[in-house]
């Protein structure tokens, strides 16, 4: 209420500031209207109006948002010592759900509004109202209250808080991010459906906030004159990279059993050379103030069991056992030795990996000359039999090579022919090599033809090799072209990451589950580890 209700002893109702408020209580679930009480009233120790209290409670009901638009001397408060002029008066009712086990909290204020004089000529159109003046900035923070209201977990709550508060204060972008550990870490930026944990930009951001989180106090970069000396280098250096004229952070800072505590900060970028205006550095502390405690019971469901079981304990020991009874000091003594065992006691360690199934051997089918692709018979998947063609070479090329060495082989036979008739012994001797030398070309030309008709080894599977659409194409001399594995012998290769090298050996036991077999569970034995 009293963040609500800021600087309205300062201003008065000239100013358009709140005049008066109260806020109801009452459970979430169905229940008598007795069940609602008055637990606040702005001025203090004053009556609040019947109008007041009825909207109030309406809004409770109804569950929903609700306005209404009286005389201000209907809505005055008998006590509140509030002396307004004969205006009308705008009363704003808002539901909030708050606690475990949830209660819903009615909120409800009454704030001035100017009556608009009967036109007398034609007037220039009204500038749109400035959500930061100080007789919108109620409604400004209900929007901003309704848009967290309406997301259960943190990280959607957070980007409607910023979605909505870049747009009441017309930023470039604003950013939410939250303390975890040593560190800040960004959950959401406006207009952005997920944050890139990792990115420059994500990490300068957070360097930033946490700059301001460990002085406690909002940071501004570029500075005004006169403003206190403070630390801004981060916030200069993301300035620099990220190409924004101004970089504004301001920590959250709330309340709680513990005390008082920075739990985050939010980051807000204004592009060009805008000015950022006081009123909405104090608008955003006080939105802070108040959407804080929301924001953090969010964040503390987001957190793992363990982890908030392990702060409770750490944070409350002494009045956990001094409040509770004998029966809960034996609970607490029983989980804690739970936990020692459950710290102590050896459990399974299981490592994850990649695996793909290939052959125990593998036959691979290479080109046996330099050609191109004749016919193709078989492809991935099929099986074959020993003998069975795969592959067959264009051999058109061998073919003429072969009719050019039996074409030479005659004439070479005629000149040893006309050399026996002369008796001619030097001339029978060298056409006598001349015609050993053109058998062996021969020859050679007749085992590359009948190589270039590829045929499987053995009984097995093709797993590599599609040439179907490659017919015509030419191949190199030993250029792998099919692969082929025999039927009823697999092994399965594991990638295994460098940081669990050290926890697996051979002989461990391992299971393999296959995509294609859902339900079947296959259980291996590693062999020998091989280095990558």
């Amino acid at each position: 209420m009293d963040t609500i209700r800021e600087r309205s002893a300062t201003h008065g109702p000239a100013g358009g500031t709140t005049d008066a408020g109260a806020v109801l209580i009452g459970r979430v679930d169905d229940s008598p209207s007795s069940d609602v009480g008055l637990v606040a009233t702005w001025p203090r120790r004053a009556k609040p109006s019947p109008a007041l209290l009825a909207l109030a409670r309406t809004a409770l009901d109804e569950d929903r948002i609700l306005s209404r638009a009286v005389d201000s001397a209907t809505t005055a408060a008998p006590d509140s010592g509030n002396e307004t002029d004969a205006a009308a008066t705008m009363i704003v009712a808002v539901p909030i759900a708050i606690g475990r086990p949830p209660r819903r909290c009615a909120l409800a204020v009454i704030t001035p509004v100017a009556l608009a004089a009967p036109p007398t000529a034609p007037q220039a159109p009204e500038a749109p109202p400035d959500p930061l003046d100080d007789a919108n900035r109620p409604a400004s923070a209900i929007r901003l209250l309704d848009a967290i209201n309406g997301h259960d977990d943190l990280e959607s709550a957070s980007l409607a808080l910023v979605s909505e508060l870049a747009r009441i204060v017309h930023a470039h972008r604003v950013s939410i991010g939250y303390v975890s550990g040593d560190a800040v870490q960004v959950v959401a930026m406006s207009n952005t459906a997920r944050v890139k944990g990792r990115s420059p930009l994500t990490r300068d951001l957070s360097q930033a906030m946490d700059e301001a989180i460990d002085q406690a106090a909002t940071l501004v970069y570029p500075a005004e004159s006169g403003a206190p000396a403070r630390v801004t280098l981060a916030h200069r250096r993301f300035v620099t990279r990220h190409g924004c004229a101004l970089l504004c952070t301001v920590p959250i800072l709330i309340s709680n059993d513990r005390g008082r505590a920075l739990i985050g900060a939010i980051a807000l970028e204004f592009a060009h050379d805008r000015r950022l205006d006081s009123r909405a550095v104090r608008f955003i502390e006080n939105i802070g103030s108040l959407l804080g405690p929301s924001l953090d019971a969010r964040r503390r469901l987001a957190a793992p069991i363990a982890g908030r079981l392990a702060s409770t304990l750490a944070g409350r020991p002494r009045e956990l056992l001094r409040r509770g009874g004998r029966a809960r000091r034996i609970a607490l003594a029983v989980a804690a030795t739970l936990l020692a065992a459950a710290a102590l006691v050896p459990l399974p360690f299981h490592i994850k990996a990649q695996a793909r199934v290939e052959g125990a051997t593998q036959q691979v089918m290479a080109s046996p000359v330099a050609g191109y692709i004749g016919s193709v018979y078989a492809r991935p998947g099929d099986r074959v039999l020993a003998g069975q063609p795969l592959v067959e070479l264009d051999d058109r090329e061998l073919r003429l090579e072969r009719q050019r060495w039996d074409s030479e082989l005659a004439q070479i036979q005629k000149r040893y022919g006309d050399a026996l008739a002369r008796e001619d012994q030097t001339e029978i001797a060298v056409q006598r090599a001349r015609i050993d030398q053109a058998k062996a070309k021969i020859a050679i030309v007749d085992k590359q033809l009948a190589r270039t008709r590829l045929v499987a080894p053995y009984d097995g599977m093709v797993i590599d090799g599609d040439l179907s659409q490659s017919l015509g194409a030419p191949v190199k001399r030993g250029e792998t072209l099919m692969t082929i594995a025999p039927l009823g012998a697999f092994r399965v290769m594991l990638s295994v990451d460098e940081r669990n090298v050290d926890e697996i050996a051979e002989g461990q036991r391992a299971a393999v589950l296959l995509p294609a077999l859902p339900g079947a569970r296959i259980v291996a034995q590693l062999g020998k580890p091989i280095p990558v």
